[in-house]
């Protein structure tokens, strides 16, 4: 009795490996080539529970931008009469071959003074960003500030 307690689950077990595994031999080709082969894994090698983590990152050759000079927005003559005081705030692409692409005033004043921000931030020299080894466009807020002292 005790040994057919022990057989009887086991080759019960048997068959029916057999019987998958003939099953999987009748499998046609296109069919099994969306079987995952594990031979080369790390699965196959009893890692399946400790995977090892490889490092993703590789090094890159990053930096930002660097603003070597900016020069001063000249006051216009109406606003020093008008007492403008004030600051104009632009957004500007710094450009990847080393120029300033595209003006814009998110803030302006008024006799000219926007113009003149403008004129200025066109004239800023400086060293493109750049990412894994190339030079990027970046887009970048420069503020220019009015002060009647």
């Amino acid at each position: 009795m005790c040994f057919l307690k022990r057989a009887l689950p086991f080759a019960a077990t048997l068959l029916l490996g057999l019987m998958l595994g003939s099953f999987a031999g009748r499998v046609n080709s296109s069919e099994r080539a969306n079987f995952i082969d594990t031979t080369g894994s790390d699965i196959s090698r009893g890692y399946s529970c400790r995977l090892k983590k490889r490092k993703q990152n590789r090094p890159r050759h990053s930096s930002r931008l660097q603003i070597l000079g900016k020069p001063e927005a000249q006051y216009t003559d109406a606003a020093r009469l008008a007492g403008i005081e004030g600051t104009v705030r632009l957004r500007a692409v710094f450009d990847s071959d080393g120029t300033i692409k595209d003006v814009q005033p998110l803030t302006a004043l008024p006799f000219g003074l926007t113009d003149s921000a403008m004129r200025a931030a066109h004239d800023i020299e400086f060293v493109p960003e750049t990412m894994n080894g190339f030079n990027v466009p970046v887009e970048r807020l420069v503020e220019y500030h009015f002060d009647l002292r």
